[in-house]
């Protein structure tokens, strides 16, 4: 069931932008480095089930490199509304709850980006799990682009050294706590977690940030330090941001 609070923020949030890649945030040096890590996991030829779909931005870059053939769901009617207008081919969208959405063994592939944490109930992030799983067929592959409440831990350790203001998620977000989501999530999935996003946190949250506060200037999304650190080899976990990569075992 949809929270109310979330459920308008997105509303209005698909009317206020036109161009669907930043229509789901504003860090868009991020939002294409997610985009890089699917593209290195995602198959082709498979069914694939996007769930909160936004506007389509996502699926808009994947039909460049990955045929498949794409549904996204969303439970914002005006996202949804402009995901329809991109006429993406061999694409569908449709406005669906995830917490009420039915459909067994319908996908090869599910993804999400910054989706599960739109769910303000701890629960909730678990009941996610079982119904991935039964959406999926046998062997089915999961790939969750999501933020944790363990890495944010991490970065707001080091601002804190550097004097900067600790990262506190947005009130329409909450972030994984994957203390009790692995555990759970082991259960149907065999699993990897990728650092995709560490590099990146490290020069973006702490280094630019701190840049920025010598300066006395907010902290610009595009600046030149965030997009090295894009580009720069991962290492270590300082990013909340995590891609959760699971098979279905049965």
């Amino acid at each position: 069931m949809k929270h109310k609070g979330v459920y308008d923020y997105w509303q209005k949030r698909a009317n206020e932008r036109e161009d669907p890649f930043d229509i789901s945030g504003n860090d868009t040096v991020l939002a294409s480095l997610e985009i890089r890590y699917l593209r290195k996991y995602l198959p082709t030829g498979c069914k694939v089930l996007e769930i909160g779909c936004s506007a389509g931005r996502v699926i808009k870059e994947l039909v460049k490199t990955h045929p498949n053939s794409y549904y996204g769901i969303d439970f914002s009617e005006n996202m949804i509304n402009k995901a329809v207008s991109l006429r993406l081919p061999d694409c569908r969208f449709d406005v669906q709850d995830i917490l009420s959405y039915e459909k067994d063994n319908c996908c090869d592939v599910v993804y999400s980006v910054r989706c599960i944490i739109n769910l303000l109930d701890s629960q909730d992030h678990l009941k996610m799990i079982e119904r991935i799983a039964h959406w999926l067929k046998s062997k089915g592959k999961v790939i969750l682009l999501e933020a944790t409440k363990e890495g944010l831990d991490k970065i707001n350790q080091y601002r804190k050294i550097a004097g900067l203001e600790q990262i506190v998620p947005h009130e329409f977000n909450n972030y994984i706590d994957l203390s009790s989501f692995m555990p759970r999530f082991e259960k149907y999935f065999s699993f990897e977690i990728v650092e995709f996003a560490s590099s990146y946190y490290l020069a973006s949250r702490l280094f630019n940030a701190f840049v920025a506060k010598l300066e006395s200037r907010p902290m610009q999304y595009e600046d030149p330090i965030n997009i090295l650190g894009a580009k720069l080899p991962v290492f270590a976990d300082f990013a909340p941001h995590k891609m959760i990569i699971g098979r279905k075992k049965s």
